[in-house]
């Protein structure tokens, strides 16, 4: 089967950005592209006819592109989009849900919904661009992940992550013939991956509370680390900040009042551990992640009702 190519290293510098638009716009629509490197852009497209379906391999130098609803009426929102990280990684922006992709993890996206894709580092990718009109009567969501931890549809994703990375590595050996049976093929899995999806019942909440365990337990992890902050759990999390708050919606504690109460916890437990009697105060506070000691003091008096020094002579001579 042959591929239509592109590299920008054939065209002059000045304009590679420009081609490199026009060769994307065809599949993907308009996209805005954010180098933070000027014109400087290094990539390389094949692009390979499977029946009515594009079949997209792609090394790209680091970038940001952004699809802006505004342009969801475009040529691009005419394609679901199925993409599979095979080199780098990149994070993944979808009404403010954030997917990190790492090589071998996938994702679906709906090309009418905004979106935004960064690549911190050089990458390579592959996946199928699908006229949506061959999936007619389906509930397309917004963004679907290989990383979805639900059983049900484990299975079928993971047939499709094989699917995908051996496509890839036979895509220049297939005969035009063959690629049309394998389109059918392609739609068929895609279909059966999103049948599976709609089948599972409606678990938000379920989903949400296994968020908020996985949080807890990380928490109780690295709480303690003064550099650890709500983003860094999020990030940890593989959910965007917004996320992980949603799913202490309700609850007592919020992310971040979850990790500053461990560590007053924990500030307690060392204030009275025979062990630190000669430690100051100051010290045991910055151990357990606070910087600041008037900080420290100050949060102490409001959850235990008085200065953690008067607090320690108070328990510490009690038998």
């Amino acid at each position: 089967m042959r591929a239509h190519s592109f590299r920008t290293s054939d065209v002059p510098r000045l304009e590679r950005r420009r081609h490199w638009e026009a060769s994307l716009s065809p599949y993907f629509g308009r996209l805005h592209r954010d180098t933070g490197g000027g014109d400087s852009l290094d990539a390389h497209l094949d692009v390979y006819d499977m029946g009515g379906i594009a079949a997209i391999r792609m090394e790209i130098s680091r970038s940001r592109v952004t699809r802006l609803a505004r342009d969801a009426i475009d040529k691009g929102g005419d394609y679901f989009k199925l993409s599979m990280q095979l080199r780098g990684c990149a994070d993944v922006t979808v009404d403010g849900e954030t997917v990190r992709l790492d090589a071998g993890d996938w994702i679906a996206l709906d090309q009418r919904r905004p979106y935004t894709w960064e690549s911190p580092a050089d990458s390579k990718l592959f996946g199928l661009q699908i006229p949506r009109a061959r999936l007619t009567g389906m509930k397309l969501p917004a963004m679907l992940s290989s990383q979805s931890t639900e059983p049900e549809t484990g299975g079928m994703k993971s047939v499709l992550s094989g699917y995908l990375r051996t496509l890839e590595a036979q895509i220049g050996r297939i005969a035009e013939q063959a690629a049309i049976l394998l389109a059918d093929t392609s739609l068929g899995l895609v279909a059966a991956m999103l049948e599976d999806e709609r089948r599972v019942p409606a678990r938000a909440e379920d989903s949400l509370a296994g968020l908020r365990l996985r949080a807890e337990k990380f928490v109780r992890a690295r709480a303690c680390d003064p550099e650890f902050t709500v983003d860094e759990l999020a990030k940890a999390l593989h959910c965007s900040r917004r996320y992980l708050y949603k799913a202490f919606s309700g609850e007592m504690l919020s992310p971040e009042k979850m990790i500053w109460q461990l560590r007053l916890e924990r500030s307690c437990q060392a204030l009275l551990a025979p062990k630190n009697a000669a430690r100051s105060i100051g010290s045991i506070a910055f151990d357990h992640g606070f910087n600041s000691d008037a900080h420290f003091i100050r949060a102490f008096k409001a959850r235990y009702g008085m200065p953690p020094a008067r607090y320690r002579q108070h328990f510490s001579a009690q038998p």
